[in-house]
């Protein structure tokens, strides 16, 4: 099941933006705050609905620490608890739609639960508003109140999640009785975050061959993927394994994108900033290992860049695949957004005469 379209509004700098057409690998470029990382965290919490923590991970990705119930402010436009954050989502194959509302939590009373835990219809939305921000008392936490629903059902799903401060520690309420199906693996700036794990996965499943021949065309020494002592080895050839550790920024950001799609299988990945640590000479390289990756384990994939050689890369890549991939260009003005679609039939020809796809 694959995103086609994620509606955004009050989420982050975002007082409303729309993303629709989206394909297999998708790129977002624009200038510094145009808000690509927003739509990929939105995108994020999405996918992970009885999960309350994400709203922590997304945060302190930015190195945004909760440190106290306030901190909650981040996720809301203009940083005003009445902006309230909606992200509205399609899927396709099969077809499902999720609505995404966080609601700033003001009182513990028993009402307030109710309303939260047993309301079943649409006025769901309209009651926790009304009943949060016209409170005085200061915020303690937010709920995250979904609807999930297909093209065969009418009323939908009600999911509903919580997170709360105590003290400087953050607490999770999670809902009973709904597993989420989907899966989701986002990248930033730790590329070694639980990489070990995941290559491990790899080896065990025996299915490294492929990341080592990717590798192999940055590194001809590379010769095999070895694990030992938490740590991961390269062999190159020397009477020494080598930890990929020292390898270079390109080696480590290569092999923990691959390493992500390979451990995503039928879900999705972020990636931010993809070309970091990457000469521009293996930009190409990259982009035909994620495409041979997102098709070999059905992977979803939104990715960022500020680079114009990387964004070349990856319409060389895929020049003539027009249905599997989309570049979007995003677009600040004030306080709104626009949102500019590229197909690949053109947009070579678009890049080799505009700069200012950055």
């Amino acid at each position: 099941m694959w995103f086609y379209s994620v509606d955004i509004e009050n989420f982050r700098g975002f007082k409303k933006i729309n993303i629709s057409d989206l394909k297999r690998v998708n790129l977002f470029v624009g200038k510094n705050n145009s808000g690509k990382t927003s739509v990929m965290e939105a995108i994020f919490l999405s996918i992970g609905v009885n999960n309350p923590e994400l709203i922590t991970r997304i945060d302190l990705m930015r190195d945004l620490r909760h440190n106290e119930a306030d901190d909650f402010r981040f996720v809301f436009f203009d940083l005003d608890y009445k902006n309230t954050p909606i992200i509205n989502t399609q899927f396709l194959s099969p077809s499902e739609y999720r609505s995404v509302k966080i609601l700033p939590i003001k009182n513990q009373s028993s009402t307030h639960k109710n309303i939260l835990e047993d309301h079943t219809s649409s006025d769901i939305y309209k009651e926790e508003t009304t009943s949060i921000n016209t409170a005085d008392d200061p915020v303690e936490g937010i709920s995250i109140s979904t609807n999930i629903k297909t093209v065969k059902t009418s009323k939908g799903k009600k999911i509903v999640s919580k997170i709360y401060m105590v003290g400087n520690v953050p607490k999770f309420e999670t809902p009973k009785n709904y597993e989420e199906k989907l899966f989701g693996i986002y990248i930033k700036n730790s590329r070694f975050s639980r990489l070990y794990e995941r290559i491990d996965k790899i080896i065990y499943r025996k299915e490294q061959e492929w990341i080592i021949e990717t590798l192999q065309q940055i590194d001809p020494r590379i010769t095999d993927i070895v694990l030992g002592n938490r740590m991961i080895y390269l062999d190159i050839g020397l009477e020494m394994l080598v930890p990929c550790n020292i390898m270079g920024d390109g080696i480590i950001t290569v092999l923990s994108i691959l390493a992500a799609i390979a451990n995503a299988k039928d879900g999705f990945i972020m990636v931010d900033e993809v070309d970091n640590g990457l000469h521009y000479s293996s930009m190409e390289t990259l982009w035909k290992a994620i495409d041979f990756a997102t098709q070999k384990y059905n992977v979803q994939a939104f990715i960022t860049t500020h680079s114009l050689e990387c964004t070349m890369a990856f319409a060389r890549t895929f020049e003539g695949k027009e249905d599997e991939n989309r570049l979007f260009r995003i677009e600040k003005v004030n306080q709104s957004h626009k949102v500019i679609k590229y197909d690949n039939s053109d947009l070579l020809t678009f890049l080799n005469e505009n700069w200012e796809i950055r």
